[in-house]
């Protein structure tokens, strides 16, 4: 049983910082196209997106904290 605890757990934590680095990547490319336009429409549209994809990075890695301090890797000790 702990195996598959672990397994799921381990999982959880790739999937978490996968999406964590999608998101990264996605703010880092838009931070480009910002500094890239001066049309000031789509300067603004481009802000909101920003704004949305830090809210969502801030709630990936809250989420991954609570991952990574689920996730144990120390066997118990024995009752004796």
């Amino acid at each position: 049983m702990m195996k598959k605890v672990h397994a799921s757990g381990f999982y959880d934590l790739k999937t978490k910082i996968s999406r964590a680095s999608k998101i990264a990547s996605e703010l880092a490319t838009f931070m480009n196209e910002l500094d890239k336009t001066d049309d000031k429409e789509e300067r603004r549209l481009i802000s909101s997106q920003i704004g949305t994809l830090k809210e969502a990075l801030k709630k990936v890695n809250f989420d991954l904290k609570f991952s990574l301090e689920r996730l144990s890797l120390v066997a118990p000790l024995k009752a004796s």
